[in-house]
């Protein structure tokens, strides 16, 4: 087990709810998704990147995504048929880590412990 400090995660709060975040995406815009394929958007406009965490907890990061693509995934009604139509196979991607984002609620019920292949 892990147990994640203060250097490597933060907290924010987005419509009344808080999240625990990986500190590597300390300076992106997080917008929560919630449909059956992605979980969570996250955009950082100053570096072109995009940030994807999936339903499974794998998370990638898009480089070089235009502005009007990020802001677009955003704004779609389906970020999943987004995905398949407009980012994937498009652009140089890292899968970078599990569970970058997380619920505080979740992190609480497991008591601040995460094995390896999660929050990494």
């Amino acid at each position: 087990m892990i147990n994640m400090n203060a250097s490597q995660i933060f907290n924010i709060i987005i419509n009344d709810q808080e999240f625990i975040v990986n500190s590597n995406l300390k300076n992106w815009q997080i917008h929560p998704q919630r449909s059956s394929y992605v979980d969570y958007i996250a955009i950082n406009t100053s570096i072109i990147e995009l940030f994807l965490q999936f339903k499974n907890g794998t998370c990638f990061i898009f480089k070089d995504v235009p502005i009007e693509t990020m802001n677009d995934a955003i704004e779609a009604n389906s970020i999943g048929r987004f995905y398949k139509k407009s980012i994937k196979g498009k652009f140089e991607n890292e899968l970078v880590g599990m569970w970058w984002i997380i619920e505080a609620l979740e992190y609480e019920e497991y008591g601040n412990d995460w094995d390896s292949d999660y929050f990494e």
